[in-house]
């Protein structure tokens, strides 16, 4: 395509007659060439509305087909904005930005249903974008009052279910006075009222709205000056609809962590029950309450009741950071063993060297189905300490119960390779078996892997004829396929 500036050039470079030739070729050869023309000539003869009958007629004709799908040619057919965005250009441009201000809310709810109907495509909010654009730009031209363009944008930012109302929120994002956001706050706080009315908050999508909208009044007020409104109605809607976290955060923001902590307490049992990722997230911000306070103790109790929900490599670790500032680590790390052996909590073991954990985690816990022992995590927890023979011990006793999967043995064989170098050897050549018997090219590929490290630590410890003999077996045991002997070609 050639350069704009090279185009520029040559167009500047006509005749007024040979720019009128070319003009007439243009409609004579492109229907969307001869719209442009006649919106133009409707600009300047008929004046704004009509205009806007002709946007309205083009809107219709785009959003009120059955369907964007064609099942001669068995496609979608997406339909063009291009007319409508330059007939709001036009239109805007003639002195109707009320009328395209007017028609804005209507427009943005039409190009809502046609992302709704054509949602195999990706990049239709963003062909749609313009539009929206256009609209903002409108308002902000209008002669509506700052109060009515700033609730106007809220509404559509509110409502707005596909991502169209970027525009808008860039708007609003802008500057505007307290007086503005005081007006704004008070329609807020009334759509509110009507939800609480409509008691439309009760699914998972009305609850989500809800939440939504108490955000946007709780930045209204801020910015209306009227923070000492916020902590009330955040009161009420945790109590009322269960949305403590927005209390919470609330408070955490303004630094008062006595309230937080009193908070926490009295939703914790609940949300531990009916909604157990929250009250997760509670008891991590109760610890970094206490970890401000350096109330050390108290987080390492926290920390070890955290084992216990979930216990992994990271959580241990976590416990042993807040345990070792208290100097009790290996009392605790005892009783932590003994858990994952047990399922007693550390907490009721008589060495147990901390205050119990506070009632309100204890209070409404589901405890999870974990069998006991849990080799898995003491396993775990061997390897991260880099005591291979322990995780052997571990490991064998686990063999002997109910088995292990595939990738954990993988873990284990690395982990002992140096200590137990003929363990190692027996754990990969068992994982290559179990691959070698899907008998599917990947799985080859891996169980060539598994054998490489075979190779490997047996070359390493001097066991060059005993991995050639071992290769020369797998490779008569599995002569007939092909595949696994290509890459058992690639070991020699």
């Amino acid at each position: 395509m050639p350069h704009p500036a090279r185009l520029a050039e040559f167009i500047d470079s006509r005749s007024p007659q040979q720019l009128r030739e070319m003009l007439h070729e243009l409609v004579a050869e492109l229907p969307q060439v001869a719209r442009y023309v006649k919106d133009r000539e409707m600009a300047l003869t008929e004046g704004p509305s009509a205009l806007l009958s002709a946007l309205r007629q083009e809107i219709d004709k785009i959003c009120d087909g059955d369907s964007y799908w064609d099942a001669h040619n068995r496609e979608w057919n997406l339909p063009g904005f291009g007319r409508v965005h330059s007939l709001l250009e036009d239109l805007i441009a003639a002195g109707g930005a009320d009328e395209v201000a007017d028609l804005g809310e209507d427009l943005i709810q039409r190009f809502s249903q046609v992302v709704a109907e054509c949602h195999w495509d990706d990049n239709l909010s963003y062909e749609l974008r313009p539009g929206v654009e256009l609209v903002v730009a409108a308002v902000k031209k209008s002669s509506w009052s700052p109060e009515e363009r700033l609730i106007w944008a809220l509404d559509i930012v509110l409502d707005d279910e596909y991502g169209l109302a970027e525009p808008v929120g860039d708007y609003l994002r802008g500057r505007h006075s307290r007086k503005s956001w005081n007006v704004a706050a008070e329609h807020l706080l009334d759509r509110l009222a009507d939800l609480s009315q409509a008691r439309s908050d009760k699914d998972n999508a009305g609850s989500w709205r809800r939440r939504n909208l108490v955000r946007f009044v709780v930045d209204a007020l801020e910015r209306a000056g009227r923070v000492n409104e916020i902590t009330a109605l955040l009161e009420e809607e945790a109590v009322d609809h269960g949305h403590w976290d927005l209390l919470i955060d609330h408070l955490m923001a303004a630094g008062r962590y006595a309230d937080v902590e009193d908070r926490i307490a009295k939703c914790l049992p609940e949300m531990t029950a009916s909604l157990p990722g929250v009250a997760a997230r509670f008891r991590g911000i109760l610890r970094e309450i206490k970890a401000r306070a350096k109330d050390w103790a108290t987080v390492a109790v926290m920390e070890t009741f955290e084992f216990t929900e979930s216990p992994c490599v990271e959580r241990y670790r976590s416990t042993m950071k807040a345990a070792s500032k208290v100097k009790c680590w290996e009392a605790v790390r005892r009783t932590l063993l003994i858990h994952l052996q047990t399922g007693t909590p550390p907490w009721s073991h008589p060495d147990w060297p901390l205050a119990q954990p506070p009632a309100m985690l204890r209070t409404g816990r589901r405890r999870s189905g974990s069998a006991y022992p849990d080799y898995r995590t003491l396993i775990d927890l061997a390897i991260d300490e880099r005591d291979p023979e322990q995780v052997l011990i571990w490991y064998d006793r686990l063999k002997a119960g109910r088995g292990m999967s595939g990738v954990a043995d993988e873990h284990v064989a690395e982990a002992v390779r140096d200590h137990a170098p003929e363990r190692a050897v027996e754990i990969w050549q068992t994982l290559a078996l179990r691959e070698i018997n899907h008998t599917t090219p990947t799985a080859y590929k891996v169980a060539g892997r598994y054998l490489l490290k075979v190779k490997q630590t047996m070359t390493k410890v001097g066991l060059n004829e005993e991995w050639g003999r071992y290769l020369a077996t797998v490779r008569e045991a599995h002569r007939r396929k092909r595949r696994l002997l290509d890459v058992l070609d690639g070991l020699e």
